[in-house]
């Protein structure tokens, strides 16, 4: 009796199969992977985080992270690379832009207080005035009764 042969079917995702091949064929078989998976997550709509990039091409964040080449692909592209819900082209943009709103929060603190001040001193003549105003009344009140 003859035995037959099992064939497996191969199961293997495509990126495990990248794996066996040298490492700088696998470097740039993965980087063109890459490249495909952000040219369809742009035509997509997807927002470009290197966390979408790296689960979707199946390589790690650091891989990202360490490829000038997948760095300047992604800065490139039609869509600008995102923080959180926000759009910066730059990190130095973004920590220019928190400095500004600092010092326009203090300034608007400034005169705040400022306003505050003068506010009070306000309050404080006018108080003032309204009892010199019922004193003067008072005292022609008192002057009106003596001349009856």
């Amino acid at each position: 009796m003859e035995k037959r042969k099992r064939r497996k079917l191969d199961m293997t995702p495509p990126q495990h199969k990248i794996l066996g091949e040298s490492s700088t064929n696998r470097s740039q078989k993965l980087i063109a992977h890459t490249k495909s998976v952000i040219d369809d997550m742009v035509e997509k709509g997807i927002p470009l985080t290197v966390e979408r990039v790296s689960l979707n091409a199946g390589c790690s964040k650091s891989f990202i992270y360490k490829n000038q080449e997948i760095r300047d692909y992604i800065n490139n592209s039609k869509q600008k690379p995102t923080i959180g819900k926000r759009t910066y082209t730059d990190l130095e943009e973004a920590n220019k832009r928190i400095k500004e709103l600092e010092i326009e929060n203090m300034i608007l603190r400034m005169k705040n207080v400022g306003l505050f001040k003068i506010a009070t001193n306000l309050y404080t003549r006018m108080s003032n005035l309204t009892e010199l105003n019922i004193r003067n009344m008072e005292q022609e009140m008192g002057e009106y009764d003596e001349k009856e």
